[in-house]
């Protein structure tokens, strides 16, 4: 079987439709016992991947990372389908909308290790294509407010880096597409709740970028309130600072009543 599927991939590079008509058995080759025989059907299936089959390839990748036994290989299924999506720079993908969509249900395969890498494929793509930006931030929303698992749990440092670089992707569209995140600053509010103390300092920089004239008064006073609530005499003082900086940046720009 191993060198079978090595000669099948040495034979794609010059043959493909020989090769591509037996993809479904190459498939197959994914529940083999053999990690060996596994792990060189996924490499076989990197190759043979093209703007048609694209779509179908990591649909069923997807089905078996879900029956997958043992972490390491998910991890290497959930690898090898953001190779096969992000390869020559995404030359294959004709529907971004979607492979935001795959990156999303990525998120949430338990006890992976490659939670970053999920998240700076959004974060690129989102940044990239200027088309999907919209519907990449109301994914990343989506990330922002599923509630982080108790910090024993294996996943809980997946959810804390998924929110991190979600928060830092939206500050990066930000300054070319403002309002695809103004209509989620309550979400990014809420994030100043957070456990993870990285997160409430990132969505407070993002605070920071997304104050105009009109909302202003009401970031300061919903930070206000988080001020009140919050533990730790250092965040405390971070928060502070942070509506000293919103209110006085650019020599008081935003204000429009002093008296306030």
């Amino acid at each position: 079987k191993y060198l079978g599927l090595l000669a099948m991939s040495k034979i794609l590079k010059t043959h493909p439709k020989s090769v591509q008509s037996h993809r479904d058995l190459i498939m197959q080759c994914l529940d083999d016992k053999d990690e060996s025989i596994r792990l060189r059907a996924l490499d076989l299936l990197y190759g043979m991947v093209s703007k048609k089959t694209l779509m179908e390839i990591v649909k069923k990748l997807m089905v078996h990372m879900d029956k997958a036994e043992g972490t390491m290989y998910r991890d290497e299924l959930l690898s090898k389908v953001i190779d096969i999506c992000s390869q020559n720079n995404y030359q294959y993908i004709t529907n971004f909308e979607w492979y935001m969509t795959v990156l999303v249900e990525l998120t949430r395969m338990e006890g992976t290790r490659h939670g970053a890498l999920v998240a700076a494929q959004m974060m690129d793509v989102a940044i990239r294509v200027s088309a999907v930006r919209a519907f990449a931030v109301a994914q990343m929303s989506s990330l922002l407010a599923s509630p982080s698992p108790p910090l024993s749990q294996p996943s809980s440092r997946m959810a804390e880096v998924l929110k991190y670089l979600g928060l830092l992707a939206m500050s990066k569209i930000l300054k070319t597409h403002p309002k695809s995140v103004q209509s989620h600053r309550d979400l990014i509010m809420q994030c100043l709740d957070d456990k993870d103390e990285s997160i409430r300092l990132r969505a407070l920089d993002l605070l920071y970028g997304m104050v105009s004239k009109k909302t202003l008064m009401e970031i300061v006073k919903k930070l206000m309130v988080h001020m009140d609530k919050a533990e730790g005499t250092m965040y405390r003082d971070e928060l502070l600072s942070k509506v000293i900086d919103i209110c006085s940046q650019n020599n008081y720009q935003y204000i429009t009543n002093f008296e306030w």
